[in-house]
């Protein structure tokens, strides 16, 4: 039985039909889309006069509990817990969840096992393995009598990104030692007062963070530009600046150049009485000359000056007359100007507003192709870059990736959107185009490692170590790692980790690659808590440990590394590391198998076949797991089905 937590509802919230309908919602989004970072959500229930969520239960702390420990962190603590945090924020809003903007209560820093207390005291680097949590309700309430009362949502400014970012950007500020009012966060500004632990640059980042529309289209681009605010570009300002609500954009708000403010308005004063006089004697003697200019002929308006009459400087220079025709006496009706023509600011207007109503109708490829239509039009302008980079993020995060169909119909507007430069764009194209047609996965993975998206480069770098839609390479992926990994990404420690481990294109240096895996694994990425577990069982670059391997399986498991459960089992069927038990065993690898792991699938199918382990034999069961395992790509699966006569409906 495994322990829950019971958050019962503040009343607020459960007799409001409309509050209480969008959280029913939200968790109808997020309970089947799990997420290593975000509270696993298992039910929303009603029993009498109490509604309730029931969420996972976890050891830790808030970040509020740790900021009262630790009074204020380093900056490269605070980008630590930031990553995950904007992973999980980012996935909350992609799931369609209508709500997200934490605080700093709502932050989790959770443990396997219950640590030691004197943990919160440390630097983060001595802190044992954790992960960073998000509770993604309402995010707003108290604890009471041990119970978190959700409290009805308060009105927030801006777009839920844009409120997201402006959240995530308000924790760091307050971890870093600075204050945030609740007026702040709504979105009314806020008086920003640099902070020590940044540079001029990542002031700038966190500054231009906390604008009522922030000029981020994720929290995880914001969170990567605080980590490398000289190559975010953002312009230096005052030393301290006042973040305000007076913003003029009538671009985008996702752009991420703003429109100059306009100056404020000049003051009224009065005018001294004798200029005013003056002023007035002027209009009448102006008004007199136009008239008795208005009421002399025509003919007499084509000589030249007047006798005695001297040009003025601005008048201008003397035209012959022309000669007109005949009219017969009547008067010669006046030219009417024609419409001006539209400025290019204006023009520009009109061409975002098409593509902002594309994205209203949710018309993807449309919305695509009229921010490329604003990119090439208005090189002048950010606005169309900016904009598709934001929206072919989005495209991203869909939880359920996109449709071959969907995709099919996007695939033109997108290639011309990363043939303009736009990364993520070329980063949709890849991850769609991998798996039918590996080499353009290749080409616009390697493009966008080229143009400093260091996702890409990894990606490419796997591509290359696996031969898969180029030249099979294991030297020059491991080199393409190397990259990314100096630079800080996570995704490629991890793969360089490995490299270096198991000596895959570099001379092995397990002990270097265990290095950059703990690197990894204090960030709570799964991948590198799995690996980690795999040499503390086979002691590659450190001293064999079965009982750490099963811990780091298991925490890559409950991380979302289903794939760990397999590794986690074995060990419960050898006793290694922890106590001899095949039922639990059976219950990890149907854990793993039903979430499609092909490798869980195949050990559950063994466990069913033969005599039995820690199950009953059914040799029928475990037929259609080597049939399902095999369907998945699983190799042993297929070959026990090639040497069983039996024909998998389709293998992945």
């Amino acid at each position: 039985m495994e322990d829950v937590k019971l958050i019962v509802l503040h009343p607020s919230v459960a007799l409001n039909g409309e509050v209480l309908s969008a959280l029913e919602r939200s968790v109808e989004k997020l309970v089947p889309r799990p997420h290593a970072n975000v509270v696993r959500v298992d039910a929303l229930e009603t029993v009498g006069d109490r509604t309730f969520l029931v969420l996972e239960w976890f050891e830790g702390a808030s970040l509020v509990e740790l900021l009262r420990a630790r009074r204020e962190l380093e900056a490269s603590e605070v980008v630590a817990l930031l990553e995950p945090l904007a992973f999980a924020v980012d996935h909350v809003l992609a799931a369609g969840s209508e709500e997200i903007d934490p605080g700093l209560h709502h932050v989790l820093i959770t443990f396997p096992n219950k640590p030691d207390t004197d943990w919160i005291h440390e630097p983060l680097a001595e802190w044992p393995p954790h992960a960073v949590k998000v509770n993604p309700f309402s995010l707003r309430g108290a604890v009471a009598a041990g119970q978190t009362i959700v409290e009805a949502p308060m009105a927030l400014s801006g777009s839920a990104t844009a409120r997201a970012v402006r959240a995530v950007a308000a924790i760091a500020y307050e971890l870093l030692g600075g204050k945030v009012s609740t007026r702040a966060l709504s979105g009314e500004g806020m008086d920003f007062k640099p902070l020590s632990a940044l540079t001029e640059a990542g002031n700038a980042v966190l500054r231009s963070a906390l604008n009522p529309e922030p000029p981020f289209s994720s929290s995880r681009s914001f969170v990567h530009a605080l980590a490398d605010p000289d190559a975010a570009g953002m312009p230096r300002r005052d030393t301290h600046t006042h973040v305000s609500t007076a913003h003029l954009n009538p671009v985008s708000s996702q752009a991420l150049t703003r429109a100059p403010l306009p100056p404020p308005p000049s003051q009224k004063r009065g005018l001294p009485l004798v200029p005013i006089g003056i002023a007035a004697v002027v209009v009448v003697v102006g008004a007199a000359v136009f008239l008795a200019l208005h009421q002399a002929p025509a003919s007499k308006l084509a000589k030249a000056n007047l006798p005695g009459s001297t040009p003025l400087a601005t008048d201008p220079p003397s035209v012959p007359p022309v000669a007109t025709p005949d009219t017969g006496g009547q008067a010669t009706p006046e030219r009417t100007p024609g419409p001006a023509e539209p400025s290019r600011k204006e023009l520009l207007t009109t061409a975002v507003s098409r593509a902002k109503e594309m994205e209203a109708k949710q018309d993807w490829p449309a919305a695509v192709s009229e921010w490329v239509k604003v990119a090439r039009d208005f090189p002048e302008s950010d606005a169309g870059k900016n904009n598709l980079d934001a929206l072919c993020l989005n495209l991203r995060n869909r939880p359920d990736g996109l449709e071959p169909d969907a995709f099919s119909k996007l695939r033109t507007p997108l290639t011309d959107a990363a043939q303009l430069g736009a990364l993520s764009a070329m980063m949709v194209l890849a991850e769609n185009l991998r798996q039918n047609e590996p080499g353009g996965a290749f080409h616009w993975f390697e493009r966008a490692g080229e143009l400093g998206d260091y996702e890409g480069l990894v990606q490419a770098g796997l591509m290359m170590s696996n031969g898969l839609g180029t030249e099979k390479n294991l030297e020059k992926a491991a080199q393409l790692f190397e990259t990314a990994a100096e630079k800080g990404h996570l995704s490629g420690k991890i793969a360089l980790g490995e490299c270096l481990v198991y000596g895959k294109g570099v001379p092995t240096d397990p002990a270097r690659g265990v290095t950059l895996l703990r690197e990894a694994a204090e960030k709570a990425d799964a991948r590198a808590y799995e690996l980690l577990g795999t040499c503390y069982e086979r002691g590659l670059g450190v001293k064999a440990d079965p009982k750490v391997a099963a811990d780091f399986y298991e925490k890559a498991a409950t991380a979302g590394r289903l794939r760990a459960y397999a590794n986690l089992g074995v060990l419960y069927i050898k006793g290694s590391g922890v106590p001899q038990n095949p039922r639990k065993a059976v219950e990890l690898f149907r854990r793993g198998a039903d979430g499609k792991e092909p490798i869980c699938m195949f050990f559950l199918a063994q466990c069913y076949d033969g005599g039995g382990t820690g199950v009953a034999p059914n040799p029928q069961i475990a037929k259609q797991w080597y049939v399902r395992a095999a369907e998945a790509g699983e190799k042993r699966a297929i070959e026990w089905c090639e040497k069983n006569g039996v024909v998998p409906k389709r293998i992945d």
